[in-house]
């Protein structure tokens, strides 16, 4: 059983044709998976699917890489989501339905991007979110609402 993957020296030809790596959109990986990390500075790019039937996952980390942009769907049934880390990246903006459904999310790491704006509903639903780091962004102005019902 998968427990863990880590995915930080992809100048191993080895490991890259194992994993078949270009995009993270490429790793085909087992329902069992609790914990994936993915600092490889190589992704640019994250298909919709990645994730399908990983719903025993718990945390992502995505950061150090390319990453320009998610699609709203990309943690979709991701339910036992604990920890996403996306800083580090070149992300402009963050869909406004991501977090969407994701109970279990206690910490959502978005600094050192380029975001320039964050809707005010983004976090709606995350009742055990703990922290959120947006430090090192775009951002002129926090919305008023965006911590609404989290405290």
């Amino acid at each position: 059983m998968v427990k863990k993957i880590i995915i930080n020296h992809l100048n191993d030809v080895k490991i890259q044709r194992m994993l078949r790596i270009k995009p993270i959109m490429n790793i085909k990986i087992k329902d069992k998976l609790n914990f994936g990390i993915f600092p490889c500075k190589k992704i640019s790019s994250i298909d919709s699917n990645v994730f399908n039937n990983l719903n025993k996952i718990e945390k992502i980390y995505l950061n150090y890489n390319l990453i320009k942009e998610i699609d709203s769907n990309l943690f979709k049934g991701l339910n036992n989501l604990e920890i996403i880390d996306l800083s580090n990246n070149k992300l402009e903006s963050i869909p406004n339905h991501i977090f969407d459904g994701l109970v279990n999310l206690k910490e959502i790491w978005l600094n050192d991007n380029e975001i320039s704006e964050i809707d005010s509903h983004l976090l709606n639903g995350l009742n055990n979110l703990e922290i959120i780091f947006l430090g090192s962004n775009k951002l002129e102005s926090i919305p008023n609402h965006l911590f609404d019902g989290l405290v």
